[in-house]
């Protein structure tokens, strides 16, 4: 809890204790001072039994506006009402006064509602007026007119001494329980908000935490969530002093880095940010973001509060994009520059009654205004379908006939890569799908599959039903598909490797677009696949739901 509110509460804790106290002494003043007035009878009126009259009527106006008058003027009056009851009595009738269990009552209230500075300085005051008092009247500077044999035996001399020792211990005794009850109440409002505080740390993806660099430059985690568990792969407590163990898994290229940035923070009293990395002993690299701001305690330690979380997703993300922005540079600007290439040298003139070699270059501008057309469509399914907005035409086609025109629309492709397509078995079925998409959906996974298959080698093609489902089998012999790509091959915006960006072209969009028509269909599509042997694409469309899509 910070100390700043641990201050207010326990201020709000004194000012009621200060109004609860006026009360009291109010209530049990009033019986005081009747008893006192009837000594009258035995030593006639005093003028402190006026003071007293004027005290009691003091104290209960002061807690009677206590809401409108300040704390530091209600203290004040309350102190200088004990003051002048613990001397008004003495100055009277001397040591016999019951009024000095009100020099202690002062005390009392100066420890309880001052600071500890200033309660002494109080205290050390009353106790000198009471030896300067004493002094004056062992030199008789000071006399008494009272007969302390009939004082001494009077039942009323023995009540107001009773009464007033026994209610003012009794409201020592009160107040020391109202103190530890508001102590108590306080520690468990403390702990509650502790408690709460840590339950919401431990769900909160990073972790919080205090970072300290003391005045031997000894850096330490005062203060750290358990989400430094996950960050660092340590516990708060193993950091507490010492935040060695933290630093030890600090990626070697960036901890130097990382202290720089620390010790320029602690130099300018500036915020401090930073994205580093960490190395686990297992080899995995993790992105960290952290942030804070510093301040001075009072003991000249650099104190600073604030937050750090894993950021791994988010730099793949980043290098993704990265990568993506670079396909795409990559695969635009091949065909432009080809076209481009082309309608130069067309208009040049070089080429003036070749008609052979114009019409070549006139293919070579409409094969890459084709694959250019087909890169923006891309693009713009993927947007559509992350978006929601891709419709579907349904209408009920004949298998045979529509997989035939598929193999034709890519037979050229297969002969650019040297592959041929074999249609090894397709069930005469009318099936209810966007022609259109599945179309897409197979010119994907056919070009995919002629595009890794060795020259010379059979990319084939199977259409089975199986109950109440379609099975589209798309195979190749190429060499398969890494183990560590398996898992994101859905994803959108990848492909294997770099190299195969290179080599082969393409966005990394296709596959992505394939598994979103596939899923608008209500199917679903998976792969099978052994490094070296080659890959299947299955695609599973439902036949029971034809009707309802129609």
């Amino acid at each position: 809890m910070p100390k700043r509110n641990i201050s207010t509460n326990f201020q709000t804790l004194r000012n009621r204790m200060l109004n609860d106290l006026l009360l009291v002494v109010g209530i049990s003043a009033l019986p005081s001072l009747a008893i006192s007035l009837s000594r009258i009878t035995i030593m006639g009126f005093k003028p402190f039994m006026a003071v007293q009259i004027v005290l009691v009527l003091t104290i209960w106006l002061t807690w009677f506006f206590s809401t409108k008058l300040p704390y530091l003027f209600r203290t004040s009056i309350l102190l200088i009402i004990l003051g002048i009851a613990t001397f008004a009595a003495l100055s009277q009738i001397g040591p016999a006064a019951d009024s000095k269990i009100f020099m202690v009552f002062f005390a009392f209230s100066c420890i309880l509602f001052f600071q500890s500075r200033t309660a002494w300085l109080l205290v050390l005051a009353i106790i000198s007026l009471m030896a300067l008092f004493g002094f004056a009247a062992v030199q008789h500077w000071i006399t008494f007119e009272l007969d302390y044999q009939t004082y001494s035996h009077h039942p009323l001399a023995w009540l107001i001494t009773t009464w007033n020792m026994g209610i003012f211990s009794s409201v020592f005794a009160y107040m020391g329980w109202r103190m530890i009850i508001g102590l108590r109440e306080q520690s468990e409002s403390a702990q509650e908000l502790a408690n709460r505080l840590q339950k919401i740390s431990e769900h909160i993806p990073g972790v919080i935490y205090q970072f300290k660099l003391d005045t031997n430059g000894v850096y330490s985690f005062p203060y750290a969530s358990e989400g430094i568990r996950d960050i660092y792969q340590v516990s708060p407590e193993q950091v507490k002093l010492d935040a060695t163990p933290a630093f030890s898994v600090i990626h070697p290229d960036d901890k130097e880095r990382l202290i720089a940035s620390i010790k320029d923070s602690a130099k300018k009293m500036t915020e401090w940010r930073q994205e580093y990395r960490t190395l686990s002993s297992d080899g995995k690299v993790r992105w960290l973001s952290g942030e804070s701001k510093p301040q001075l305690d009072a003991s000249g330690n650099i104190l600073w509060h604030g937050f750090i979380c894993d950021i791994t997703e988010r730099k793949k993300v980043e290098r993704l994009k990265d990568e993506f922005v670079a396909t795409v540079s990559h695969e635009l600007r091949t065909p432009l520059t080809s076209i481009r290439g082309s309608i130069r040298l067309i208009n040049s003139g070089i080429l003036q009654g070749k008609e052979e070699e114009i019409k070549h270059m006139l293919n070579i501008a409409e094969k890459n205004s084709v694959r250019l057309l087909l890169l923006i469509e891309d693009l713009l399914n993927i947007e559509k379908l992350q978006s929601d907005n891709l419709s579907l035409e349904i209408k009920s086609t004949d298998l045979p006939s529509f997989i035939q025109e598929c193999i034709e629309e890519n037979h050229s492709y297969a002969e650019q890569c040297s592959v041929t397509l074999n249609l090894i078995q397709c069930d005469t079925i009318k099936v209810n799908f966007d022609p259109q998409r599945m179309k897409q959906v197979l010119a994907n996974l056919i070009s995919n599959a002629c595009k890794f298959s060795p020259p010379g080698q059979a990319v084939n093609i199977e259409c089975k039903q199986h109950d109440e489902w379609l099975s589209i089998v798309i195979t190749d012999f190429g060499n398969g598909i890494p183990h560590n790509f398996r898992d994101k091959i859905f994803d959108s915006f990848i492909q294997a490797d770099a190299s195969d960006t290179r080599t082969f072209g393409g966005t990394g969009l296709g596959l992505a677009i394939v598994k979103k028509i596939i899923e608008l269909h209500q199917g679903n599509v998976s792969f099978k696949t052994k490094i070296g042997k080659g890959t299947s694409f299955i695609v599973k469309l439902p036949l029971k739901n034809s009707n309802a899509l129609s």
